[in-house]
Order: structure tokens, then sequence, then C-alpha cells
């Protein structure tokens, strides 16, 4: 999936021109907690926790010999499945209130990249759900969660003109085509 934004990083990296940065304190301590604590008690929390209560009450249910797919009135198996990333993803909307309380942009905006935030976040609910009740394991999801927190949502940078990567866009497209294609295959 990150084949092309892995080779763009690649590319920036060879044909920017060096630069002196340093992290200090706070960068440190947000790199740890992007990319270390909230992954593990994301997962933690909506994988390991989460989901298997969820499971559990559906397993509990299924003695109904009437539609032993059928959880509570309400929801089936599927359901669960769909459910847990929704509450993945509205756990996010904290970033909504930070930016209002910030004052960094209109309501409008804060609303779009709200649920933009929110759909990202529960398409990687989705996969991470899917991946766990595969695997059953908190470690491989928690991985995944925090390699995909260090790559971000692709940049698609390399589209403007003016930009480094402009001249390379003939290979740089092919190559998030076949990363796409690829993780498809897998799932």
């Amino acid at each position: 999936l990150f084949l092309g934004p892995i080779l763009c990083g690649l590319l920036t990296r060879c044909l920017a021109t060096p630069s002196n940065t340093h992290y200090g304190s706070a960068e440190r301590w947000m790199n740890l907690r992007d990319y270390i604590i909230g992954p593990i008690s994301e997962e933690m929390v909506f994988r390991a926790l989460f989901l298997p209560t969820l499971l559990l009450a559906c397993q509990i249910n299924a003695t109904n010999d009437e539609n032993p797919d059928q959880c509570f009135p309400f929801f089936s198996l599927r359901t669960v499945q769909f459910l847990c990333p929704t509450f993945f993803g509205v756990a996010h909307f904290h970033h909504a209130l930070i930016k209002i309380h910030e004052g960094h942009t209109s309501l409008v905006m804060i609303l779009l990249s709200t649920l933009f935030q929110f759909s990202y976040t529960y398409l990687f609910g989705l996969w991470s759900t899917f991946a766990y009740m595969r695997t059953g394991s908190v470690v491989c999801v928690s991985v995944c969660h925090a390699f995909c927190n260090y790559m971000g949502v692709p940049n698609l940078g390399f589209m403007d003109k003016h930009g480094l990567l402009y001249q390379y866009k003939a290979l740089i497209l092919p190559t998030y085509a076949v990363g796409i294609a690829l993780f498809y295959r897998g799932f």
C-alpha cells in the first residue's frame, strides 16, 4: 500500500539538499506518542479488549438456534466487524476540539478535516480489525499501526508542477498503483 510513498521519500532524500534538522524534546515526545504509545494502547483497547468483548457477546447469543449469526437483537457478527472501527474513528474526534481551542482555522475546515480523518481512521480500523481477527496478534496490528502513523496519509505533492518530484511522476504513479494492487491482492 505504501510502495508509492516510500519511493517518494527515497527520491526526496536523494534529491533534496541536506538540512540540519535537530529534534527537540517536544518532537521526541510526540514521536514516542505517535509511533509507540499510541499504536500499542489503541490496539490494546480497540482490538485486544473491545473486539473480543463484542465477539464474546455474539458467541454467547449464538446459542439461539433460530438465528446463530444474530448477536443481541440489533447486530450480527458482521456488524461487530464494522462497529469496532467506528468507535476507533470516533475516538480521534478530540483532534477537532484541539483545533477549535487553538483557533487555527474555520469551523467548516475543522469539520472537513475531522470527517477526512475519521474516514481514513475508520478504513484503517477495518483493516486492523480484519488483521487482528486473522492473526490474533496485538503485536502485529500495533506494528502496522505504528508504520501507518509514520507513513501518514499518502502525499500527492509529486503532482505539483513546481515540486521537486514532478519530473518523476511517470515512475511514481505506477508505483502507487502497484502498491494498492498488491495490498488489495493480499487482503
